[in-house]
């Protein structure tokens, strides 16, 4: 009989995560290695931009790996200047499950607590998406990011904008979708997309937008559930309500 406890370590160990953050969030990063490795998390890639890559590199785990936002781009053959930003580092997120090459990766942002480790992260096959407790912005960006794929704008598969795990085959198919809608370089459709959202100050699509419309075009194929779940398992330091930051 197998030891689900041995299991779920095994699981951990080799479960891949991506984190896309910069130095003003250095602390924060330091602390939830901290957690990731007490948990046994021991594949993980973060990007930071290059001027902030020294910083980190000193205070990095050494079993984790050190990426740039610039050397990222790169892999993917886009090589001009691409401004740290909200809006940038959600195109590097999608980039990272690609580059890291795993079949699924969890997807966190530095400045997160984890509460515990949620239960989907040891499911094989299909992975949960987590909708609901999604706010009027996060429904509009999922609706305006459906419109940027072409796909249907269904609100019930909505998914919340924070710690999901995602498949790279889904990232992969959502890039070839939009290659073929819009005639050109993926990368550079998708930057230029980012360019207006700045400059227009909303964005035509977000990365989570993305990747739940996408992945409910593809049905049974993109092997995700989306599956309502009220169990905080991680916050956003500023939403914890008296907390000294």
């Amino acid at each position: 009989m197998q030891n689900p406890d041995r299991d779920r370590a095994s699981i951990r160990r080799d479960l891949s995560i991506v984190i896309k953050t910069r130095l003003v969030e250095l602390p924060n990063f330091v602390e939830l290695q901290d957690d990731l490795v007490h948990h046994g998390f021991g594949r993980v890639l973060v990007s930071v931009p290059r001027r902030h890559a020294r910083s980190f590199r000193a205070q990095i785990c050494p079993r984790f790996t050190l990426t740039t936002d610039e050397e990222v781009l790169d892999a993917f053959g886009y090589r001009e200047r691409l401004a740290d930003s909200w809006y940038s580092q959600q195109l590097l997120k999608l980039l990272l499950v690609q580059l890291i090459g795993a079949d699924k990766s969890w997807v966190l942002d530095a400045n997160t607590l984890l509460l515990r480790i949620p239960d989907h992260l040891f499911t094989t096959n299909p992975t949960s998406l987590e909708c609901g407790n999604l706010s009027p912005e996060d429904l509009q960006w999922h609706q305006q990011s459906a419109s940027f794929l072409g796909v249907a704008r269904d609100k019930r598969n909505a998914i919340r904008p924070l710690n999901q795990l995602l498949r790279s085959s889904v990232v992969a198919q959502m890039l070839d979708h939009v290659a073929q809608r819009y005639q050109n370089d993926p990368i550079r459709t998708l930057a230029g997309a980012l360019r207006r959202g700045v400059r227009n100050n909303f964005p035509e699509w977000t990365e989570y937008g993305l990747y739940g419309a996408f992945a409910a075009h593809l049905g049974v194929a993109s092997r995700h559930l989306f599956q309502r779940n009220q169990t905080k398992i991680a916050y956003y330091r500023e939403t914890i309500e008296g907390l000294d930051m």
